[in-house]
């Protein structure tokens, strides 16, 4: 379980930096991330990233937990959404190749 809110607001700058490193440093817009907890808005003017209250935008991350997995990276983006059933609309499909990335996150120490 995550808290979705504070978990993109720790990790807004990184979004931004992946933001502005890619081909959609121009992208202006809102995306809804929604869980069954708990919904999140991240507002977005080019390379700029505000985490705000959900807002009505076709431009959706709609799943359970497995967000989690899409936020740390766990595997290639569209491979989780692939696998896990999360659903994405509008421009949510270009953008989490971007802003959630595969990052191969590893958990202490591997010799268990």
């Amino acid at each position: 379980m995550i808290n979705l809110r504070a978990t993109l607001e720790k990790i807004t700058p990184e979004l931004e930096k992946r933001l502005r490193n890619s081909h959609l440093h121009g992208w202006t817009g809102d995306v809804l991330l929604a869980m069954p907890k708990g919904q999140v808005g991240l507002s977005i003017a080019r390379t700029r990233i505000n985490v705000v209250k959900p807002t009505q935008t076709k431009h959706r991350i709609e799943g359970g937990q497995e967000i989690a997995q899409l936020i740390l990276g766990c595997e290639d983006p569209y491979e989780t959404v692939q696998h896990t059933g999360i659903s994405l609309r509008g421009d949510a499909e270009t953008l989490i190749g971007v802003l959630f990335p595969w990052q191969q996150p590893m958990m202490g120490d591997e010799a268990f």
